[in-house]
This record gives structure tokens, sequence and C-alpha cells, in this order.
């Protein structure tokens, strides 16, 4: 189908268009945010064109006129292939493995340490209490009131003050004998 004859007359909404202006200049692509917005234009001008073509093709109205026309048959859709494989780039994958654990740590036994650190003080979070429940003997509802602001008080200085200073402390424990981290970075 010729570019020169543009069959679609409207483009990309004004919305959309900004869209795409303001995530190139968010990235720092300012410079080629207008190539951009031209390409992603042109690209959705011949995505409807052919889209309206294939549609009037298909059109039983429109039979004649196409077979007038001296175009290549229309080729019926593959039916879906039963089994596939994805093309993957070559790579030694025990060396990229081996590349990300040390990059990341993921093995090293600080590292597990560290995981185990921050597992066991979650665990204790879960386990908080937010309301009291357990009670002895039936209570007044000021003594009800008091004993639920008492447990909520508790629980919130648990998550607010108590769990991420025991985390921090656990994985620096787990950390110091490791010389790739700077422990001290964050104070």
């Amino acid at each position: 189908m010729p570019k020169a004859n543009k069959l679609v007359t409207a483009s990309l909404e004004d919305d959309q268009a900004e869209r795409i202006l303001s995530m190139a200049h968010a990235q720092g692509n300012s410079s080629s945010a207008l190539e951009l917005l031209r390409e992603v234009e042109s690209g959705y001008e011949d995505t409807m064109n052919s889209s309206i073509f294939d549609c009037n093709v298909l059109n039983a109205s429109n039979k004649r006129f196409y077979e007038s026309l001296d175009l290549p048959p229309i080729m019926p859709p593959q039916p879906p292939q039963q089994m596939g494989t994805v093309p993957v780039a070559k790579y030694d994958f025990e060396e990229m493995s081996s590349n990300f654990r040390v990059a990341t740590f993921l093995t090293t036994p600080e590292a597990i340490e560290a995981i185990l650190a921050v597992q066991a003080e979650s665990n204790k979070v879960r386990d908080q209490r937010v309301l009291g429940t357990q009670h002895v003997s039936s209570l007044s509802k000021l003594d009800f009131e008091a004993l639920q602001a008492d447990t909520s008080t508790e629980a919130f200085r648990t998550l607010k003050d108590q769990w991420p200073q025991k985390t921090a402390n656990g994985i620096r424990r787990a950390l110091q004998s490791c010389e790739r981290y700077n422990l001290d970075e964050g104070r």
C-alpha cells in the first residue's frame, strides 16, 4: 500500500500524543521526543490503513472490485503450532549464574543469615496482636477500652520502632563479617 495515499485522516488522540511526549521528556530524551512521536504516529497510521484495507478486502460487497485488481492471493492464516521454541541468545548459563550469585550475594552464608534474621523478625511481627482478645474474666467497657488501647499502642510501637531497628540490627550482625558491604554507608 503506497504511503503517499494516506487513507487514515485521524492520527493519535491529543492526550495519547501528550503522554508519549511527557514520557520521552521524563526520561531525558527531549531532543528525540518529536522524532519518537512521528515514528509512533506513522506506525499508528500504517496499522490503521492495514486494518481498513483488510476489512475492505474481506467484505463480500467489495469482492468483485478486489478480484479485478492484480493483487497477490490472500493467504489463509496458518494454524497455530502445537509446540514451539523461543530463540534465546547463546550464553554460558553456568557463568551467568555464577556472576549473578556473586553480584547479589544470594548464596553467601552472610546473605542467607541476613534473610533468616529478617524472616525471624517478620514472624514475630506477624504474631503480634493488634487487639486484645484473650480475657480471663468479663471486663467493664472502660477496662476493655483501656486494654484495647494498650494492646494497640504496644503493636504500633513494635511495628514502628522496634521491628525496623531489630531487623536492621539482624542484617548488620549477619553482614558484618562480609567485607564487600559498607554497613556505615547509610548512617
